[in-house]
């Protein structure tokens, strides 16, 4: 008698650094499934490595206060702190930002999503319903693929904004 082949089934580096209470809920609440909700989560972690890369610091020579800028904004052409190499600010250093602790934000920001779903609307149902229709505030994507993208921010602002009486 042969016997069957067990695969262990393991959470991804990904969807584990969020509590599963968090992401049962938001999968209950989104209509996602773990493997969608796995890529939201990859992707809000690329938008925020990305974002970070893009930022530095400008250190005062004098000891006032530094200044969290895009590098862009000190160079057209400039996308991170690498790209300021040769660069010169009088009166200023050059300084990466220091590394942000993506699990805790991704963490934080879907907390927030439930949060913001929970509070506006009453029954799960509703908040599924809402999550699968195309809306107009994400220029007619539902939100569950806005979620999907890595942005659930952008519907914790919005959920935010309906509920202080913005029409939506």
């Amino acid at each position: 008698m042969t016997r069957p082949v067990v695969r262990e089934i393991q959470a991804s580096d990904h969807v584990s650094a969020v509590d599963t209470g968090t992401l049962e809920l938001l999968q209950q609440l989104s209509g996602l499934t773990y493997d969608r909700l796995d890529l939201a989560v990859k992707n809000f972690e690329q938008r925020l490595k990305k974002s970070q890369q893009s930022l530095v610091l400008l250190v005062p020579h004098d000891g006032g206060a530094t200044m969290t800028v895009r590098a862009s904004s000190l160079t057209p052409t400039a996308r991170s702190y690498a790209s300021l190499k040769g660069v010169d600010m009088p009166g200023y250093r050059i300084e990466p930002l220091p590394a942000v602790n993506a699990h805790a934000q991704v963490h934080e920001a879907l907390g927030r999503t439930v949060k913001a779903l929970t509070r506006t609307f009453r029954e799960e149902e509703d908040a599924r319903a809402w999550m699968q229709a195309p809306n107009d505030a994400f220029e007619g994507v539902t939100p569950a693929k806005i979620l999907e993208q890595g942005q659930p921010n952008a519907i914790s602002t919005v959920l935010s904004a309906a509920r202080q009486g913005v029409a939506l």
